[in-house]
């Protein structure tokens, strides 16, 4: 990773860091103590077609999971940490022939989430937007081209869903992202298209709260 990007991602991570600080207050004082959540989804990983510098890029689907933690800092705000996990394959063309780079995709995420008002008492439904670091790690698959190395690239994310209470402390969280980023080379210049892609993200899993109050009530 690049000296400007671990400083961008410091930055940001220092933002969320004081924007959950100078909340914290605000939410004992109304609720008495704050929530949080943690949990694990299972999501499919949807890559688009992205073409530049002379060079096309088409990955495959795949899917992955998702370790996540979300910290309420009052019922219409939230900052959320997640961890996850794919491995897919892009597939290159250009004046080269083709090319193929199997590899497995770490993402980690910081995002901010705002609570849609709603009056269904299980039923949360949130939009979300973050940044994100994803890195990704050429497998050693014998198809793999020659010469490729691992890559990390800032990611921005947005998009939405809805947590679903089962009971008090445990429910379903159905999520869909969409994560835009400039398209891995693999610190190989044939493979450079010096341009942004993107994949969307739709995700189902489940989550365990601790403590707080209860979202449904504004």
């Amino acid at each position: 990773m690049s000296r400007g990007s671990r400083l961008r991602f410091a930055v940001v991570l220092a933002g969320f860091a004081a924007v959950m600080g100078l909340r914290a207050p605000m939410a004992r004082a109304a609720d008495g103590f704050m929530a949080s959540q943690a949990g694990v989804q299972f999501d499919a990983v949807l890559p688009h077609d992205s073409s530049g510098n002379g060079i096309s890029d088409h990955s495959n689907k795949a899917g992955g999971v998702q370790a996540a933690y979300t910290f309420h800092m009052d019922k219409w705000m939230a900052a959320g940490f997640e961890y996850g996990k794919t491995r897919y394959t892009s597939n290159f063309s250009g004046s080269f022939g083709s090319a193929a780079v199997q590899s497995n995709v770490n993402q980690v995420e910081l995002d901010f989430l705002l609570n849609i008002p709603d009056h269904l008492k299980r039923v949360h439904p949130y939009a979300v937007a973050g940044v994100g670091l994803f890195r990704f790690s050429p497998t050693d698959n014998v198809n793999n081209f020659a010469g490729t190395s691992p890559r990390s690239r800032n990611t921005g994310i947005f998009g939405g869903g809805a947590d679903i209470d089962i009971s008090k402390r445990i429910g379903i969280r159905a999520d869909y992202r969409i994560a835009r980023f400039k398209v891995p080379d693999f610190n190989l210049a044939a493979l450079d298209l010096r341009g942004d892609g993107h994949f969307t993200q739709p995700s189902i899993g489940v989550y365990y709260r601790f403590g707080g109050f209860a979202l449904g009530k504004n």
